[in-house]
């Protein structure tokens, strides 16, 4: 009798049983839209990039030129030394 019933309620959801077999599911008829997920991609891209460029043209100026055998915080100031000292520390 229990088995019965759950065969009932089977056939009784779309797209199950010989009933339903002509319908489609939601699954079934509808698509990923490809054209608007690559355009999301690329405006996603394009912002970041645009992004990253605008960040580094402002702040271009005041960084200092790279010298391998120099300090990378300046130690005349408060934040330089307590930089400095956290990249030695490693607080994690």
């Amino acid at each position: 009798r229990l088995v019965s019933q759950a065969i009932r309620r089977k056939s009784a959801i779309p797209g199950r049983g010989a009933k339903n077999s002509a319908e489609k599911t939601p699954s079934q008829t509808q698509s990923v839209p490809i054209a608007q997920c690559a355009l999301a991609a690329g405006l996603g891209i394009a912002t970041v990039s645009a992004s990253a460029a605008l960040v580094e043209s402002a702040t271009a100026s005041s960084v200092p030129a790279f010298d391998p055998k120099g300090q990378r915080f300046d130690a005349q100031s408060f934040t330089g030394r307590f930089s400095r000292m956290l990249l030695a520390c490693d607080p994690r």
